[in-house]
């Protein structure tokens, strides 16, 4: 969430909160307006735009309105924890006609030295830089007054957490008041951190395209294959996995241009991938309603291979993912070379899109490739080669690698059938 600046002087009349935040037994906010009229333990407001509002008054923000003048410009603190909205203290009051002053109205803004008063704000507990000087550290809630010259200054703040704000001002004869918000700006991740997180996405954007590719293998190839109530139960499940991989990468900023860059086409990518995988899924349901995997559905199908088509990440954009290890180091080995990097001495060309599945489900098969030599079909499952278990493309691409010249026995799962049979392994 990208962080917003109030900075307006205070002769502008605002009766609206400017922010919320929590402490012990209240919530409390800010309010600007000018004052209608101050009654007992009561006060009005007018905002600029003539909504008047009746705020309650705290014990020692009453005494203080006694000598509030109507007509003056006020910004007060708000409690609005439950109950009628309550001032708790005034932090600046301009009496009218006046366009500045100190922090109660007393004073001009302009002192001796030529500056102008400046009330910082902030929500969340930070430290504060004027021109990347430090001047101050502020509680949650917290306010101080500096003094600054005229001219352009950039104010900074940074809070535990390592989120940051900034911002310009320009600074004149006028008294200012800067709103710093905090609250719900993202820090910068680590780098490492940042392509630790990138890994899963990437992996689960290739385990979503083959389970895609194995549902429009069926609506295309196979007469009555829609009608099998559980085909689209894994492009379903690769969908909510590139969500979560996805959703977590996206709660983190990415550190420099590069991956930000990285981390925008990989959304992009992500984005087509899901759509594509919702209309694919609405292909089958049109399909089984109306028996028939033409007309509607057919269409529908098309439309969602079009994005599938487009969630491919641009290579270049990745540039800084592929020479990172920690990425290199997340991804599983058998997703190298799909993703850009250098291959694996072990890796074989399988000449097929997998899941993530365990055994993985083959997606779309290429003609002439290793995995059609083999006599495999998209949908296809290699349960085991030479009676060893094959829980992952890792695992089949290693078994692949050392069978290679060989004839070996495979066990494989095509449709909840098995199948045992003898194969040669190309060299």
């Amino acid at each position: 969430m990208k962080a917003w600046v109030a900075v307006v002087a205070v002769s502008l009349l605002l009766a609206a909160p400017l922010r919320a935040q929590t402490g012990e037994g209240a919530i409390e906010t800010r309010v600007r307006g000018k004052v209608v009229d101050v009654k007992d333990d009561t006060i009005r407001l007018q905002s600029a735009k003539g909504n008047v509002q009746t705020y309650a008054l705290a014990p020692a923000a009453a005494q203080r309105a006694r000598s509030i003048k109507p007509g003056s410009d006020v910004l007060a603190i708000l409690d609005v924890a439950g109950g009628p909205p309550r001032i708790l203290e005034f932090l600046s009051v301009t009496p009218p006609g006046r366009t500045r002053g100190g922090p109660n109205g007393e004073g001009p803004t302009t002192t001796a030295s030529g500056k102008t008063g400046v009330l910082l704000a902030t929500d969340l507990a930070c430290e504060v830089s004027v021109d990347y000087k430090k001047v101050a550290t502020l509680p949650a809630g917290g306010h101080t007054t500096i003094e600054l010259p005229p001219g352009e200054s950039l104010i900074s703040a940074v809070a535990a957490s390592g989120a940051a704000w900034k911002q310009k001002v320009k600074v004149g004869s006028e008294r200012l008041v800067v709103e710093i918000v905090l609250a719900g700006i993202v820090p910068p991740a680590a780098a490492a951190d940042f392509d630790r997180a990138a890994a899963p996405v990437v992996a689960a954007l290739l385990d979503l395209k083959a389970d895609a590719g194995y549902v429009a293998y069926v609506l295309e190839k196979k007469a009555w294959g829609f009608h099998d109530v559980q085909l689209t139960v894994p492009l379903q499940r690769a969908q909510a996995a590139l969500k979560r991989a996805q959703d977590r990468l996206a709660g983190l900023a990415a550190p420099d241009e590069e991956r930000r860059r990285a981390q925008a086409e990989i959304t992009r990518a992500a984005g087509e991938a899901a759509q594509g995988a919702t209309l694919l899924t609405e292909a089958v349901t049109t399909a089984q309603q109306e028996n028939s995997s033409l007309g509607k559905s057919a269409q529908t199908r098309g439309q969602g291979l079009a994005h599938l088509s487009m969630s491919t990440p641009e290579a270049a954009a990745l540039a800084a993912l592929v020479s990172s290890e920690p990425f290199r180091q997340a991804l599983p080995t058998d997703r190298w070379a799909e993703a850009g990097l250098t291959p694996h001495a072990l890796d074989v060309r399988l000449g097929a899109e997998y899941d993530g599945d365990s055994p993985p489900r083959l997606g779309a098969v290429a003609a002439g490739g290793l995995a059609a030599t083999l006599g495999l079909r998209p949908g296809d499952r290699v349960m085991a080669i030479e009676g060893q278990p094959m829980a992952t493309g890792w695992a089949l691409k290693q078994a692949l690698h050392t069978a290679a010249g060989k004839t070996v026995e495979i066990d494989v799962e095509h449709e909840s059938k098995r199948d045992k049979r003898r194969v040669a392994v190309p060299q």
